[in-house]
């Protein structure tokens, strides 16, 4: 038998699974990659409901102040919550 003739062969094949290693291993890091960006996604979706939340809470604590210091007839309870009104969102525009 020669082994000659089966050395094109056994190269094409190395070749083959050297190609094919490389290619899994940069689908592996597009697959992490793909992983870490929902992760990140989701990180940023529970903070966002957070901050609403502490918001919201801030602006309870306010009110509860403005009132009670309404009530011990304090005039600086009123002071306290003029920036809370609530902010009109602004429309967006569609360019069209």
């Amino acid at each position: 038998m020669n082994v000659s003739a089966f050395l094109p062969c056994l190269l094409a094949l190395i070749i083959l699974v050297h190609l094919t290693c490389n290619r899994t291993q940069e689908e592996e890091r597009e697959r992490y990659a793909m992983a870490e960006a929902e992760q990140f996604k989701a990180w940023q979706k529970v903070l966002g409901v957070k901050k609403r939340l502490a918001n919201a809470a801030r602006r309870r604590s306010l009110i509860e102040l403005r009132a009670a210091l309404d009530l011990a007839g304090q005039v600086r309870g009123h002071n306290l919550c003029v920036h809370l009104k609530k902010k009109k969102k602004k429309k967006k525009r569609v360019h069209g």
